[in-house]
């Protein structure tokens, strides 16, 4: 697995309360790049280059990737820098247990459901292993749903989702 190049928070960010961390799929690793997200950030003088704000994400992982021995350990070491850190995840999760589910008989429900409580697990393990590193820090998660406008209510109380 590569690993994007890291930027180190400044003094100055830590002073604020404004160090980012950026951990998930493609879709953290695209993102950034957006203009929505590009102008969101810029107003509030963070973007990437920023002393700040740290992104790991790496297009093509999963949930349960990063729940693991592999990923955890540079979670937890970019987390214990972060003040908020924000999650994207679900879509890689989906495109690798549906399918299985599918061609097993399962329903479209069934599948559903089973890919909602395996990555419900991943992600609280995710979240426990954040706040083992920084209790103090903020998760944002940003789900699928939310990139077509829907809102997901099958994550873990202390997730929250945006819009």
């Amino acid at each position: 697995v590569a690993f994007p190049a890291e930027v180190k928070a400044s003094p100055a960010a830590a002073a604020n309360g404004g160090r980012i961390l950026i951990i998930g799929d493609s879709w953290g690793t695209v993102s950034p790049a957006t203009e929505f997200f590009q102008k969101e950030l810029t107003e509030h003088n963070c973007t990437p280059g920023f002393p700040g704000f740290q992104n790991i994400a790496i297009g093509g992982t999963t949930a349960k990737l990063w729940a693991s021995p592999l990923l955890m350990p540079k979670v937890k070491k970019a987390a214990a820098e972060a003040d908020h850190v924000w999650i994207t995840l679900g879509g890689n999760d989906a495109l690798e247990q549906c399918p299985p589910c599918a061609a097993a008989g399962g329903s479209a429900v069934k599948c559903a459901e089973e890919l909602i409580t395996k990555a419900t697990g991943w992600v609280k393990t995710i979240m426990d292993g954040i706040h083992e590193a920084n209790p103090n820090a903020q998760i944002v998660g940003f789900g699928y749903d939310i990139m077509f406008g829907g809102t997901f209510k099958g994550l873990p109380a202390d997730v929250k989702c945006l819009y």
